[in-house]
């Protein structure tokens, strides 16, 4: 329990070690700023950062256009000290930065990465997703000196070595552009391309996905990495081995707080995460929605294989379900509630429209837990967690119900007028001296239940055989 006691009490350490707080607060003042030469960036390398790391995973493409050179700014605007990019070797030397072998997936154009050149790289066009931040004026993907020009030695560059040869060019360009070894590291799924770095004495990081290709874990604490990036779905026996080894490492990639935690637990001194800011903690919560924003704010986290919803203008959030399915988000912007007191007293305001108000078996839901681990069951969670579920049906019904180590119980309920279709509705729930209020302001009923355990306090929403709009969400503590 020592990690999760260390994490929880000391969580905006983990992503900015010994300054952390001060630079996140300094930075949230200057993140109108456009470039990291203009705010110093953050000027921290890996001799003054204690573990455990939150290495920023392309760009925090969670919230932005992936691998770009904004995503990178707001990235290290928001705190964090790391920049990760994924280099292929063109086929005239030059260092393009993408994570795929192909170029469909992120760009308007097809063919194989390593393929182009340093003229037809410079004419790529991003595909901008519709609910991800972006810089209208870049166009495409960053050439490695790009990255290394705005960021070099004064955040920490990851370059990860993508395909044969590349290894050897990320090293000659970090020594023609006078990078400092605190400043970088190379990674790659392939050691050759590790053995440059090492000879330069810049640190390198072999990353290890599955087990049966993987190298014997007793040798890793003698080839000289810095650290390991294992997969977090890699086995304990493997992890042991390579502990045991004295190799160090971290785990890719992690995006919720309970998995942070078994991270730590398993002996890793950080992760990738495309959401550093929702890992945090307490200082990148935000207490009014950012939907006005009409982009997906840190830590809108969905069950897997679902979305994460869509906006809907001007200032909406919905999530759309299918009849007869179920469907979760985590809203890890608002996360944790009362900066995670347990017993702290608050107020949740939000409106809500309904598009489907047909019958009972179709509701929308607001869950606070004691963990960020998914809701996804619609009758209960899979895991022992605590805390409230607050449910709207189609037809009016309010019911609060309670879960203590993951079973049901329900507390109150009241029937309401059916909800008409996309008619907003004001809800809110308060919890105050040990008592628990849901109420709809706009018809004026109230569920009330005394409640002698937590509320809960990360928040989620779901819905059933639905879409729900909601918007001018709030989150008040007292």
């Amino acid at each position: 329990m020592k990690n999760i006691q260390w994490s929880y009490r000391f969580r905006s350490r983990i992503v900015f070690g010994t300054r952390g707080a001060g630079v996140f607060a300094l930075a949230l003042g200057l993140a109108a700023m456009a470039r990291a030469d203009q705010i110093g960036a953050i000027g921290l390398g890996w001799s003054s950062l204690k573990t455990p790391y939150l290495l920023s995973h392309r760009g925090s493409s969670g919230m932005f256009v992936e691998h770009s050179l904004y995503g990178y700014r707001r990235t290290v605007e928001g705190g964090s000290p790391f920049v990760e990019v994924d280099c292929f070797l063109l086929k005239d030397g030059a260092l393009g930065v993408m994570h795929d072998d192909t170029l469909e997936r992120t760009t308007q154009s097809s063919g194989r990465t390593a393929d182009q050149t340093e003229q037809s790289w410079r004419s790529l066009r991003f595909k901008i997703p519709a609910d991800v931040a972006h810089d209208p004026q870049e166009l495409g993907p960053p050439l490695l000196t790009d990255v290394l020009r705005e960021f070099g030695n004064k955040a920490i560059v990851l370059v990860e070595a993508k395909n044969r040869g590349a290894g050897a060019a990320i090293v000659a360009t970090l020594k023609s552009q006078g990078i400092k070894p605190d400043y970088v590291l190379v990674n790659s799924f392939d050691p050759e391309e590790l053995e440059p770095a090492l000879q330069a004495g810049f640190p390198a990081s072999l990353s290890v996905y599955g087990e049966k290709s993987a190298p014997d874990p007793f040798s890793l604490g003698q080839k000289g990495y810095a650290f390991c990036a294992f997969f977090k779905g890699i086995s304990d026996d493997y992890v042991v081995r390579a502990r045991l080894a004295g190799a160090k490492f971290i785990f890719y990639t992690v995006d919720r707080r309970f998995e942070l935690t078994q991270a730590l637990q398993r002996g890793a001194i950080g992760v990738y995460t495309d959401e550093p800011r929702y890992l945090a903690g307490g200082a990148g919560r935000l207490t009014h929605d950012p939907f006005i924003a009409q982009t997906m704010p840190h830590g809108m986290l969905p069950m897997s294989g679902q979305s994460r919803g869509a906006f809907v203008p001007p200032d909406k959030w919905a999530i759309t379900v299918k009849k007869g399915y179920y469907a979760a988000v985590l809203h890890g912007w608002a996360s944790p509630l009362n900066d995670g007191h347990p017993y702290r007293e608050m107020m949740i305001r939000w409106t809500l429209a309904l598009k489907d108000v047909s019958d009972s078996n179709h509701w929308w839901s607001l869950i606070l837990c004691d963990t960020d681990e998914p809701f996804e069951n619609e009758e209960s969670p899979r895991v022992p967690l605590n805390g409230l579920r607050l449910v709207v049906t189609a037809d009016g019904r309010m019911r609060i119900e309670n879960f203590v180590a993951g079973k049901s119980r329900l507390l109150a309920a009241a029937k309401g007028t059916p909800l008409s279709p996309d008619t907003p509705n004001e809800f809110g729930v308060s919890y105050q001296g040990g008592k628990v209020e849901f109420w709809n302001f706009t018809q004026r009923v109230v569920v009330s239940a005394a409640l002698d355990t937590s509320p809960g306090y990360y928040l989620t929403i779901a819905a059933k055989s639905l879409t729900a709009e909601v918007s001018r969400m709030s989150v008040t503590s007292f």
